[in-house]
């Protein structure tokens, strides 16, 4: 009998493919190092058939499916490590999901200085200053009822402010930026300035007539927008030549994305060299 096929505490219901994970992954850390900055973003597999692990977010372009969680290089979309939301843990996590899985997926990445982008879903004061003591940098968006974020800063911008407008307070080496664009955008980092010099372009209505006017944007809304697209363009990517094919076998749709993957690494590792100019 194979470890893990039957359920109970110890049931896996990746076991079918898992040898193909536990490899890949082992190959993907091998040949290829990640630049600084690096990002954690979920994916959507799409599945509709009958299983317990599918799930269904309402945001997402895939509806249903298999829920990835994704470590991927900011700047080429390279992947380095992701897990499968398998469903409810057996034993509750004292900080909260989304602490546990940057964890486990940045475990080896502690202690060398390398920069993670994260959305609010994983962004907490707690996780943020942990990464910072176990050397590693962060940013991220942040919901501004998660606990430790600065009360005065829950208060919404005046709706006459200009954008542009910004509000910050720093609690140690964690600054937490509000920022008003279309709406208040909240970010927390340990690694940017509060203000800077740099703008970005917005378009208002004058006179009947939209005039482009530029804006100020804190450093690290700037850098998060640079940097936080590892995953979505690791999507892009896989979807130019995808061999995904729709099958009623649950393993087999993460089985062909897996391939997927493992082509788009490969072609990434081969242009890193040099080779490849495209």
């Amino acid at each position: 009998m194979t470890p893990g096929t039957k359920r109970g505490e110890t049931y896996d219901p990746l076991f079918k493919i898992k040898p193909l994970i536990q490899d890949l992954e082992l190959a993907w850390a091998a040949y290829y190092v990640p630049k600084q900055a690096i990002s954690i973003d979920e994916r959507m597999v799409a599945f509709k058939g009958r299983i317990g692990i599918k799930q269904y977010i309402k945001d997402k372009p895939t509806k249903w499916g298999f829920k990835l969680w994704i470590l991927a290089d900011s700047d080429n979309g390279y992947t380095y490590k992701f897990q499968v939301y398998t469903g409810k843990r057996h034993t509750k996590s004292t900080n909260g999901l989304g602490y546990d899985v940057v964890f486990d997926l940045m475990k080896d990445f502690l202690k060398q200085g390398y920069h993670l982008y994260c959305d609010n879903f994983y962004s907490s004061p707690k996780l943020f200053r942990d990464l910072l003591e176990n050397g590693c940098f962060s940013t991220g968006t942040v919901r501004e009822n998660r606990i430790g974020f600065p009360k005065g800063l829950r208060n919404s911008l005046p709706k006459t402010a200009d954008r542009g407008t910004s509000r910050w307070f720093r609690e140690g080496k964690l600054l937490f930026v509000k920022w008003k664009d279309t709406k208040d955008v909240s970010v927390m980092t340990t690694y940017s300035k509060a203000t800077g010099t740099n703008t970005v372009q917005r378009k208002r209505k004058e006179n009947g007539v939209f005039v482009t006017h530029n804006v100020n944007i804190p450093p690290p809304i700037k850098d998060y927008n640079e940097h936080m697209g590892g995953v979505d363009l690791s999507d892009q990517l896989i979807r130019y030549y995808q061999v995904l094919r729709k099958s009623k076998k649950w393993w087999k749709n993460l089985f062909f994305h897996l391939i997927d993957l493992a082509v788009v690494n490969s072609y990434l590792i081969y242009k890193s060299t040099g080779k490849c100019i495209s």
